[in-house]
């Protein structure tokens, strides 16, 4: 698993990101509102409308709030959508005409209560500054109104952020919250479409305003011009925007199933970010007078719309609901498959060309070496190629412990805390003889270290004090490391990588999904059907740098690797078992190099001079046989002085980059909500903070 992890990791991190990165977008910012409810929050919101025979349609809305904020601006959009389908699909050809309501600014009023208690106000625009303490504010974009003194707004003037939009703005020295209630009073002109045979009312009659809205009522109450003679079954209502309810006729009298046709209630417990509570109402003609329709408005039109109006809600809007439920089983379908694809394909190339053979050896322990081929080539071995810094310690004893280096105490006691060994190449040895990381591991120690013939510890330590040698010992580790992989090339330990040629057809099913989900994504913009393209985009990625990455020994090599785990146990273990016969110090400290390569020489020289001890064996450590046993702690004290080596190397270079990076040196928050989009007209926006 550690060397699946350190292989695949570019894959796997690429595959997490593009997998978090939908995840994350989805629930911190497509189902997240803008405000903080730590900021506002909408716990209820009752929304009274009333229209008018003469199509104009008034609004009061009262918005019980917890919030910290001071001020708060609500912008009214009045415009119709322009992309409304409805408006421009179900009219006949003829001479349509399209709705352009306006603002009315008659009708407009304000109230701030805290627990019930009126503390700002207005009546029908009647406000004057003056008339309030404390620096209260309410006032209006279409009366060029001013704000609240902020230290980083000077504008003071009251305006939309919006188009055909305008805005109230309200502020309280003391903070509307923690709970207030705003109510809200405006209406519109030309609200209503007259048509030949219908009249029609589309807009946008609650909006969610980025901000937690929960415990949504809106009654909306038709003209009753009509008395009595209006029938329910004559007024036809469409609700959209939200999961809601709507009601219509509203029973007056459960006990007499008494109705009441003149009222439309519209409810939804909570209003998700960009939702609102829409309503297309078609009713009766005659509950309006025809002779206060104005050209102003553009709100009259001469053709039919009721077949067409209700064919849209009933019929086309329907079967487009239908087949975007569809199309999001097919979408959640293809998603899953390309999963179980993706796992299908992992699983096929790891066991044809990633799962290791079994091996024939299965034993606990080896007690002798597989092979003899170096320590390094050992750890390119086991480590499925990688070095690592006992790869230098471990060729550095091996050529000690088959004499082409010499290894000399340097005068040290034999107790001494800190000897200086010293390295002294052999004359007598040829160093062509060695292989390439051989050779090249004694050009790095004593041609570019050393004075070209010996090195002491003490002088490896100095070396790399200074930058430039320092600099100089990283890259002579790079060559010997890629010198180890030419040293190995012969022996054949691993196979030649064919998976990345059988990722052909996962790759062109990936692709071909990822166009089908976003032929979906762009059709019926379903959220699943993100998720997909950036998953198929994420398996793709992992699935080849997984095949790209492959590494499997042969069945040989396996063999081998086999027998040099249970050769490691032994020497983890080997002081416990009492029928093993002590061979002589010459064979230990041959196993000592591999001991040194595993990273365990310390623990097992602890062993071999404890067996030698209790067999009454000790002068085996001392005599002239002995090499390295015969120091006391010597692999442990050498292996940290190799180690350290490199650590005085890279702290060296750090300080000298830090030394010279530092030579070359010299509110309260805004909250908004939007009320989002539908094809109605209208709609809100808010602001504050």
């Amino acid at each position: 698993m550690k060397y699946f992890l350190k292989k695949n990791l570019v894959g796997i991190l690429a595959m997490l990101v593009c997998i978090i990165i939908p995840l994350a977008y989805f629930l911190f910012v497509t189902n997240s509102y803008e405000i903080s409810p730590s900021e506002c929050k909408t716990t209820r919101n009752d929304v009274e409308v009333w229209i008018s025979e003469d199509g104009s349609m008034k609004i009061t809305e009262r918005m019980q709030l917890t919030t910290k904020w001071h001020e708060v601006n609500k912008d009214i959009v009045y415009a119709a959508d322009a992309n409304n389908p409805v408006a421009d699909n179900v009219s006949e050809s003829g001479d349509s005409q399209h709705q352009t309501p306006k603002f009315d600014e008659n009708v407009v009023s304000v109230r701030v209560l805290k627990n019930d208690k009126v503390v700002m106000s207005t009546d029908n625009n009647n406000y004057k500054e003056q008339d309030y303490d404390y620096g209260n504010l309410i006032s209006y974009s279409f009366q060029d109104g001013k704000t609240h003194t902020w230290a980083d707004d000077y504008s003071h003037i009251v305006s939309s952020d919006y188009n055909n939009a305008e805005r109230i703005y309200i502020y309280c020295e003391d903070g509307l919250g923690p709970d207030c209630t705003i109510e809200y009073t405006y209406g519109y002109k030309g609200a209503v479409m007259y048509y030949s045979d219908i009249a029609e009312i589309n807009a946008k009659f609650v909006s969610s305003n980025e901000m937690s809205t929960k415990n949504v009522t809106c009654t909306i109450h038709l003209p009753s011009t009509l008395k009595s003679d209006l029938k329910s079954e004559d007024v036809y209502v469409y609700g959209h925007g939200t999961d809601g309810k709507v009601t219509y006729p509203r029973v007056v009298n459960p006990e007499t199933n008494e109705t009441d046709p003149y009222t439309v209630i519209l409810t939804s417990e909570e209003l998700k970010k960009n939702e609102e509570i829409e309503a297309r109402i078609l009713m009766p003609k005659e509950m309006f007078n025809k002779s206060l329709f104005t050209n102003e408005y553009c709100n009259v039109s001469k053709v039919a719309h009721l077949d067409n109006a209700i064919e849209y809600e009933e019929v086309t809007l329907v079967n487009k609901t239908k087949i975007t439920n569809i199309m999001n089983v097919v979408s959640i379908i293809i998603f899953i498959g390309s999963i179980g694809f993706a796992v299908y394909a992992f699983i096929h190339l790891y066991n044809k060309y990633d799962k290791e053979y079994t091996p024939e050896f299965f034993n606990e322990y080896y007690r002798e070496l597989p092979n003899d081929y170096g320590p390094a080539i050992m750890g390119y071995l086991y480590r499925f190629k990688d070095p690592d810094k006992n790869d230098v310690t471990a060729t550095l004893l091996d050529l000690i412990r088959r004499k082409y280096i010499i290894l000399d105490n340097n005068g040290a006691a034999m107790l001494d805390n800190k000897p200086n060994y010293k390295m002294t190449l052999n004359s007598e040895k040829s160093i062509s003889d060695l292989m390439p990381h051989e050779q090249e591991l004694i050009n790095w120690f004593f041609n570019v270290v050393g004075n070209g013939q010996e090195l002491t510890l003490d002088e490896l330590d100095e070396f790399n004090k200074k930058e430039k040698n320092a600099i100089a010992y990283q890259n002579c580790n790079k060559k010997f490391n890629e010198s180890i992989k030419r040293s190995a090339q012969s022996y054949d330990f691993f196979e030649v990588n064919v998976a990345t040629k059988k990722t052909g057809l996962f790759n062109a099913l990936m692709v071909v999904i990822i166009l089908i989900q976003f032929f979906i994504k762009v059709s019926f913009d379903l959220v699943i059907s993100n998720f997909s393209i950036w998953f198929a985009i994420g398996f793709m990625i992992f699935i080849n740098v997984y095949a790209r990455n492959i590494i499997r020994r042969t069945k040989q090599a396996n063999e081998e690797f086999s027998k040099w785990k249970a050769f490691k146990k032994f020497l983890e273990e080997f002081s416990n078992m009492k029928d093993y016969p002590m061979p002589g110090i010459v064979v230990w400290e041959h196993y000592m190099v591999y001991a040194t390569e595993f990273g365990i020489a310390d623990q097992v020289e602890k062993q071999v001079r404890f067996k030698y001890s209790s067999l009454g064996m000790d002068n085996e450590l001392t005599s002239s046989n002995a090499t390295f046993f015969y120091y006391p702690n010597f692999y442990h004290y050498y292996s940290y002085r190799m180690a350290n080596s490199f650590t005085v190397a890279n702290m060296t270079i750090a300080k000298a980059q830090a030394a010279r990076a530092a030579s070359s040196r010299g509110s309260g928050g805004r909250g908004g909500f939007g009320g989002g989009s539908s094809h109605g007209m209208g709609g809100t926006h808010m602001s504050g903070r």
